[in-house]
């Protein structure tokens, strides 16, 4: 059962009865059985079926707050390609997040901004936020060079940023082709030395890139609406979006 549309599989028994979902989306299957004195038997479940094998796009359902986010395969990862919009509160004030509200979408369109050690511990189970290794496993895919991959507070690997930016949204005349299926958003950054103003709203984006395999140092990426290429640099003071890495 799904909405409206109710399946039947007539003339199977217990064994082989089979339901072929061939669309990603949320099921709730009722099975009725006719026992031996006749009397019917009646049995629902619920499925989410996440990918179809052929495709590079699934979804994750955070089973926290119900919110459903679309992933996608590039090369030997599989990535959120939304922002996290987890709600990760805490009494210490140096892991507080900041919404981002936009004027399209509203609240959760460009997802959270993270501050401090927030986004680390804000990925759901079996996702991570990734390290600055893994970043640049992705930018390796995606043809960055190694002149370029290790180079710090540059603008390396120029086209690369338009693979990795939705078509939409950026103001530029020239829309990305966002050819990954990466679909990063310009959802700006927040300063939190100056109490949280969000900056750079249609133009800018920065990932956190930061994990147990980057020990203390924090790293992260930033694309710019009219820059070519995809910066690494080390945050300061300011918090940024976070994108989760499924784990291997």
């Amino acid at each position: 059962y799904n909405g409206d549309e109710v399946y039947e599989v007539e003339g199977a028994d217990y064994e082989d009865a089979l339901i072929v979902f061939d669309a990603v989306g949320f099921y709730k299957p009722r099975v009725h059985l006719r026992d031996e004195n006749g009397q019917v038997l009646q049995y629902t479940f619920a499925v989410t079926i996440t990918k179809r094998p052929d495709s590079p796009i699934g979804y994750l359902l955070d089973q926290r707050d119900g919110q459903l986010y679309r992933t996608v395969d590039i090369g030997n990862q599989t990535w959120m390609a939304h922002n996290l919009n987890y709600a990760f509160y805490s009494s210490d004030s140096i892991n507080a997040i900041a919404s981002s509200f936009s004027v399209k979408g509203g609240e959760g369109f460009y997802g959270m901004h993270y501050a401090g050690m927030a986004a680390q511990n804000s990925c759901p189970e079996g996702w991570h936020l990734p390290s600055d290794e893994e970043w640049m496993e992705l930018e390796r895919h995606l043809g960055m060079s190694e002149e370029d991959i290790h180079k710090t507070y540059h603008l390396r690997g120029p086209g690369i940023d338009d693979q990795l930016k939705a078509s939409f949204d950026w103001s530029d005349p020239d829309q990305p082709t966002n050819s990954s299926g990466f679909g990063a958003l310009p959802a700006g950054y927040w300063f939190s030395e100056r109490g949280y103003n969000w900056a750079f709203y249609h133009q800018y984006t920065a990932f956190w890139c930061w994990n147990k395999a980057d020990d203390i140092q924090p790293w992260g990426r930033s694309l710019y609406h009219d820059k070519d290429g995809v910066s690494r640099f080390i945050p300061l003071s300011s918090s940024l979006s976070a994108r989760c890495l499924k784990d291997k």
